[in-house]
């Protein structure tokens, strides 16, 4: 069972990580918003971040509204990350096709 005091700092650190998530539009990564919460001195890692913002005590909080709102936008940056990382991917590879144009794999570019 969890005492009043562990609770109590739970809190604080949900509440402290949502606001830190709410000034920057949402458009942060777990990992800064770690590193950000460490210079509150709060200790968290980037799974904890992630894990506090969809929490019941995240609910508790703010209302499931706005905790489906965070999610939508985390769904939303993870997709930006992934359109950013597949566009520095082809920008940075050279593809390989065989002799009927079907992809054969891909090297990274030289010089």
């Amino acid at each position: 069972m969890i005492s009043e005091n562990q609770k109590e700092k739970i809190y604080k650190r949900v509440a402290m990580t949502i606001e830190l998530f709410m000034e920057n539009d949402g458009e942060i990564s777990d990992e800064a918003l770690a590193q950000l919460l460490a210079f509150q001195n709060i200790k968290s890692s980037s799974s904890t971040v992630g894990r506090d913002l969809t929490s019941d005590y995240a609910v508790d909080l703010i209302g499931k509204e706005k905790v489906a709102k965070i999610k939508q936008m985390r769904e939303k940056n993870k997709l930006k990350g992934n359109q950013k990382g597949g566009l520095n991917y082809a920008l940075n590879n050279d593809f390989e096709k065989n002799e009927t144009g079907q992809f054969k794999g891909s090297h990274k570019r030289r010089g």
